[in-house]
């Protein structure tokens, strides 16, 4: 699970994630370029597509460990978010009181 919460709070800058971002998107490219031939753009939008491309696009892990989160991370920001959520309607309610 990529760690979106990181760009948002700045602990990642978009500069470290932006050559992953453009790998696989050349990687993507080229796999659609060599099985779609002419076809490419058109072969782009078939679900048989997407499976290949799955199976294709190969990424380092390693390169992309420091921008995962694990379960257990996801778990509790999750719950964090839930936490916040009820705290802003009672204090929403607190209001109207």
């Amino acid at each position: 699970m990529f760690a979106f919460h990181k760009i948002y709070d700045y602990s990642i800058s978009i500069d470290q994630v932006d050559p992953i971002i453009r790998e696989i998107m050349e990687q993507i490219y080229y796999v659609i370029l060599n099985k779609g031939g002419a076809s490419a753009q058109e072969q782009s939008k078939t679900e048989e597509m997407w499976i290949h491309i799955k199976k294709s696009v190969k990424i380092n892990s390693s390169i992309l460990k420091p921008y995962l989160i694990t379960a257990e991370e996801k778990r509790r920001l999750c719950e964090y978010k839930v936490n916040r959520q009820i705290e802003f309607f009672q204090n929403g309610q607190s209001l109207f009181k």
